[in-house]
């Protein structure tokens, strides 16, 4: 199940405390064509809110954030090479928790509430 921060990014649980995150079609329209994508290194521990990786287009910059302490698993590789084809779709990052966080505590929204959301702005 996908579920949207405020942010604009996506996350979905693939099980066994493993997830991965992207950006919603919103953040896409807003960034323009992506022309980079920052892939940082594997294993790496973050804190939530740091930046688990940076990207850029002709219009902006954006960051995915973590959503708690959590460890990079990987950057999609895909994503690195032809940023230009990243969509809402795209998985950008893979992660996992490090203080086995309940997904279902995470300040989300499901699909709809995230279209209420964007109604607002």
């Amino acid at each position: 199940m996908v579920q949207y921060f405020k942010s604009h990014e996506w996350i979905a649980e693939k099980g066994d405390s493993v997830y991965q995150m992207g950006i919603s079609q919103y953040a896409c329209d807003q960034l323009g064509d992506i022309v980079f994508v920052e892939a940082k290194d594997d294993g790496e521990v973050y804190d939530q809110a740091d930046s688990l990786t940076i990207l850029e287009s002709v219009k902006a910059v954006g960051d995915i954030y973590a959503p708690f302490k959590a460890k990079l698993i990987s950057t999609n590789q895909e994503a690195v090479n032809s940023p230009e084809e990243i969509t809402a779709k795209t998985w950008i990052v893979e992660i996992s928790s490090v203080d086995g966080i309940n997904f279902d505590d995470l300040d989300t929204m499901n699909s709809a509430e995230y279209d209420d959301y964007l109604e607002t702005l």
